[in-house]
């Protein structure tokens, strides 16, 4: 897990740092306002926040989806009915 989110981290820093186009317009809002150098840090951290919330709310929903799904795949892999097989 903590292989995962080391991995995770910057990939989101990347990504936050990219700014998607649709970014751009509440960025150059923030930019020409009264603190422009703080304001587009706090504008970057909070895209990044989100980006790792969202990737670690996928990683163990994923990971949950995988845990659910991983004995009944173990019995259709090992003991497989005639359908199955067909």
């Amino acid at each position: 897990m903590t292989t995962l989110l080391l991995i995770l981290v910057p990939i989101a820093l990347l990504d936050s740092a990219s700014i998607v186009p649709l970014c751009v317009v509440p960025l150059a809002t923030v930019v020409s306002g009264h603190r422009p150098a703080l304001g587009a840090l706090g504008f970057l951290s909070g895209v990044f926040v989100v980006y790792v919330a969202g990737g670690v709310v996928l990683l163990f929903g994923l990971d949950a989806l995988f845990d659910a799904l991983a004995p009944g795949l173990a019995r259709w892999w090992n003991d497989p009915n005639t359908p199955e097989l067909l």
